[in-house]
């Protein structure tokens, strides 16, 4: 009993693994994560901004959120891994508190995390009623990796 309990342990996660890197693949290789990847899309219609950059790393396709800061570049981030199940529908994971899109009482706010659905049309990125776009001159993503480094 224990061996077949083991053999089918086995095959099942190898299952699940091999569907893991099917979903990868499938994000990688869509022309919306092509349009997406290694770009700053920001949000300046608020008092301090908001802002997404789309990156890969080991094969896996990444979403780092930002907040941009008033007197700093960025006062908070939360990089996500990405999902796109069809063309134009990108699926991240944000914690409940900053996915409305600001840190505001953060220390009394659940980490816990909630799926949000961003939509990629006309070259640019829908969140809501934000319009997230490419802007000449930002770099917030850079900074985050220099300070991380």
């Amino acid at each position: 009993m224990t061996k077949k309990t083991l053999v089918l342990t086995f095959f099942l996660l190898v299952i699940l693994i091999g569907c893991e890197g099917e979903k990868d693949d499938r994000t990688l290789e869509s022309d919306t994560w092509k349009s997406l990847v290694n770009n700053e899309w920001s949000n300046l219609d608020v008092w301090a901004g908001r802002g997404f950059y789309f990156h890969e790393d080991e094969g896996t396709a990444y979403c780092t959120f930002m907040i941009y800061g008033s007197g700093v570049r960025v006062m908070g981030h939360y990089r996500s891994i990405v999902d796109i199940n069809e063309e134009g529908s990108i699926f991240i994971s944000l914690p409940e508190y900053v996915s409305s899109g600001f840190l505001s009482d953060a220390e009394n706010q659940s980490e816990e995390l909630v799926e949000v659905i961003l939509t990629f049309r006309d070259n640019a990125i829908i969140l809501n009623d934000y319009k997230f776009e490419v802007q000449e001159g930002i770099s917030n993503y850079k900074y985050i990796v220099d300070i991380v480094e």
